[in-house]
């Protein structure tokens, strides 16, 4: 058999392991038959397999947030929602110089609980899902740096704005004693 034939056969390429020649397309490209580690078989070019540009059968596309192998983050903790808080920062010319563990850590240093209201707060796993939590300075004229940041419900976040805790809290105390009156 052809060289070109045999040289992927048995080669492991993310999910896919080549088990035989396929077939030349239309475009003279190589196909190969694939088994994945799922279990199911597929078929992929020469060129997409070394250049990585199919892993899988497509099973891998089904997997979000941290079961993805391709996931890049800390724990729930995001590449993409880190780089938001960071875009965010960095557009309002607000110094933001805390790592992605540091952040990852005072999450679960703070046990998942907002420090202001008590509410549990959790943070997205997958792209559509709901979070309630958000990440906040302590002092509104210090900018993102360790131990001026916590992090707080998103609700809490927004009400409190620029001020600082102890002016929020103040704040939600005059309400609280107006209203009971």
């Amino acid at each position: 058999m052809n060289y070109y034939r045999t040289r992927l056969i048995d080669k492991k390429f993310g999910k896919l392991k080549v088990i035989k020649f396929s077939h030349i397309n239309e475009s003279k490209q190589v196909v190969w038959e694939c088994l994945c580690d799922c279990g199911k078989t597929t078929f992929a070019r020469s060129d997409s397999l070394q250049r990585k540009h199919k892993r899988s059968c497509g099973c891998l596309q089904y997997l979000r947030g941290k079961s993805n192998p391709t996931y890049r983050g800390i724990g729930e903790l995001s590449l993409t929602k880190y780089n938001y808080f960071k875009r965010n920062a960095i557009y309002r010319n607000i110094k933001f110089n805390v790592s992605m563990k540091y952040l990852w850590e005072l999450f679960l240093k703070q046990n998942r609980i907002c420090p202001l209201s008590g509410r549990t707060m959790n943070l997205p796993t997958m792209r559509n899902e709901k979070s309630n939590a958000s990440l906040d300075r302590i002092d509104s004229k210090v900018g993102y740096i360790e131990d001026n940041v916590q992090w707080v419900d998103k609700d809490v976040n927004f009400a409190k704005q620029s001020l600082s805790d102890n002016e929020f809290i103040k704040l939600c105390e005059d309400v609280v004693t107006f209203q009971s009156k």
